[in-house]
């Protein structure tokens, strides 16, 4: 992303559009990591955008529950606590039965071939046998995202489609903090593939029945009740040069995100 200095302006849209995914994306990607503490200044240095525009897109996170900001006390990641990522999955379950039941009938031929060539892609990586780590890893659950958007979109309503895009990256943190390995992606892309023979086939019935068999793994999963169930994976720290973390008092100019 290209540097922009702020100019006093009150923030440009783009600006302010900018620095809203850029830091999105360190939280969902855990190089801003739950708990950890931020400042305007560090953030604004490290991705590059002024400190107005920052300031707007860190409120308009606050507001998404995906920061806490406390008068006084600073700016904090939000943790979810496995109690919450259930309850995320019940509402989420909901959300995604009706999406897999409306594309049922709605999918159009080149969604299908859209979905078909994601699992094509994830099938692939799990024959590598390494999949449960590193950049293979990093690469199936990007498409378990777009797999589950690619389903919502089949159904043409995009008041549906902006409410499980809320449910998901709200349940994406919680799920990059586990370690999964590789039978749980292989029973992952098996779930996957039920939901999109159902949807094929145009039967709305069994398309719902195989998201609530997923869903209702996934629960068991974030209970620690079901196959699978949550291993604490590491986050990675976004670090400054001089070795201190983006919430501290520095941050580079230069930063590049660290990858796994």
């Amino acid at each position: 992303m290209s540097r922009h200095a702020d100019h006093g302006n009150g923030g440009s849209p783009a600006l302010h559009e900018q620095a809203y995914a850029a830091l999105k994306g360190k939280i969902l990607t855990l190089e801003l990591r739950p708990g950890q503490r931020l400042t305007e200044g560090a953030l604004s240095r490290v991705v590059g955008i002024g400190r107005m525009p920052v300031h707007q897109a860190l409120h308009r996170l606050g507001a998404e529950g995906f920061l806490e900001i406390q008068p006084r006390r600073g700016i904090r990641v939000r943790e979810i606590a496995p109690g919450e990522a259930t309850a995320l999955l019940e509402a989420r379950g909901g959300i995604e039965s009706l999406a897999a039941s409306l594309a049922a009938t709605r999918a159009q031929p080149a969604e299908l071939a859209a979905m078909r060539a994601l699992l094509r892609r994830s099938g692939e990586l799990l024959a590598r046998r390494r999949v449960g780590r590193g950049r293979a890893w990093a690469e199936f659950m990007k498409i378990d995202i777009d797999f589950h958007r690619l389903v919502a979109e089949a159904t043409g309503n995009r008041f549906l489609v902006d409410m499980h895009r809320v449910l998901h990256e709200q349940l994406v943190r919680f799920w990059r903090m586990q370690v999964w390995n590789a039978s749980d992606l292989a029973r992952t892309q098996a779930q996957h593939e039920r939901i999109l023979e159902a949807i094929a086939r145009g039967d709305g019935a069994r398309a719902v029945a195989a998201v609530q068999r997923h869903f209702g793994a996934l629960s068991g999963r974030a209970s620690g009740t079901g196959p699978g169930a949550p291993r604490p994976r590491k986050a990675a720290t976004v670090r400054t040069r001089s070795g201190t973390a983006a919430g501290e008092t520095t941050a580079p100019r230069g930063h590049r995100p660290s990858t796994r």
